[in-house]
């Protein structure tokens, strides 16, 4: 069964991975951020949507991530501070486009600056090279669908 169904019961998303997440963050030593992206619920949740009811399974998170300590940053309650609009920054109800995803990850970026810290790995030559065949990758593939701008 296809645990995204939307006629299955559960959802892998809601009932295990974030708690092999959590035991794999104990396990190794590492500190975890759940992060829940903007979404708009009302048209997530109709019948072509990719769960049966996303606002569930994100409350689901949350209540993990109250219960082991786990920061949890809900960026759907942080639009205004963000300056994300639905009009123009989704992609459709469940995704944001290149302006929305430009928005959201530098107010994430922010947002881990002050909470962490997170060594500065630009003069890492190694990772410079996988994040510029990264970017490359990303820039191909937003030429061939027609998002690059």
């Amino acid at each position: 069964m296809n645990p995204f169904s939307l006629n299955s019961s559960s959802c892998a998303i809601c009932s295990e991975v974030p708690y092999k997440f959590v035991e794999l963050s104990k396990e190794k030593g590492f500190q975890l951020v759940f992060v829940n992206m903007p979404c708009d619920y009302t048209e997530s949740n109709q019948s072509d949507g990719w769960v049966n009811d996303c606002e569930a399974m994100f409350n689901t998170v949350a209540d993990l991530c109250q219960q082991e300590n786990v920061p949890f940053l809900d960026l759907d309650d942080r639009m205004d501070e963000i300056g994300l609009d639905f009009a123009q920054d989704m992609n459709n109800a469940g995704h944001l486009n290149v302006w929305g995803a430009y928005k959201t990850s530098s107010y994430f970026g922010n947002y881990l600056n002050r909470n962490y810290t997170l060594p500065d790995r630009r003069s890492n030559t190694e990772l410079a090279k996988r994040w510029n065949e990264d970017y490359s990758h990303s820039l191909a593939a937003s030429v061939e669908n027609g998002t690059a701008g």
